[in-house]
């Protein structure tokens, strides 16, 4: 075969790859529309309430299950001047927020705390504060990308803030709800003697 032949092979099969995403953004946007409007009114149904409130009974339960050896697990820090969880808090800048502080003291270990770099929701006691309203599903994410949309419809991320004790000195730690959570953290800021505050 000739060179010109390939060029003109190579050129045919990239315009017809052109015209056929052309068309399936224009044909796949018109049903994503359709489908996504249906979809999120059915997702905004007491379905996703429901879930919401199943959830956060559980993650109550759960809290009343770790109550007794997060206690006792506290107790045996203080003897220690170890690792004491004065506060934590699950929230959502300007939203929902959970009382984590049971929670994460019965995590803590030999005066240290290890939270794995994921969502928090998935610990035990906690769930996804986020209000289902204004949770992204794959499809209102694909709609968007296709349809290229401009709307700020992001699903707003929580927070764990966590004020503790530790060798006489209270520390305060605030970290994105997927990141690690190391205590103690030298990156924490110091807020003073523990005796002061609280």
């Amino acid at each position: 075969t000739s060179p010109i032949y390939d060029y003109k092979l190579c050129y045919l099969s990239l315009l017809a790859f052109l015209i056929n995403q052309a068309i399936g953004e224009v044909v796949s946007g018109t049903m994503l529309t359709m489908l996504s409007s249906r979809r999120e009114n059915e997702r905004d149904g007491p379905t996703a309430a429901a879930t919401q409130n199943k959830s956060r009974h559980d993650a109550n339960q759960q809290k009343l299950l770790m109550t007794y050896a997060a206690k006792a697990n506290m107790e045996r820090e203080q003897e220690n001047d170890g690792l004491v969880i004065l506060e934590g808090c699950y929230y959502i800048v300007g939203g929902p927020s959970l009382d984590v502080t049971t929670q994460i003291q019965f995590w803590v270990k030999d005066s240290t705390l290890r939270l794995p770099g994921s969502s928090k929701s998935r610990l035990m006691g906690f769930y996804n504060i986020v209000p289902p309203e204004q949770r992204t599903t794959p499809l209102s994410w694909l709609r968007r990308v296709l349809l290229r949309s401009d709307k700020d419809n992001a699903t707003p991320t929580p927070e764990l803030r966590v004020r503790y004790a530790y060798k006489g000195q209270t520390c305060e730690i605030t970290i994105g709800d997927t990141e690690p959570l190391h205590i103690p953290n030298s990156s924490a800021f110091i807020m003073g003697p523990s005796s002061r505050v609280k």
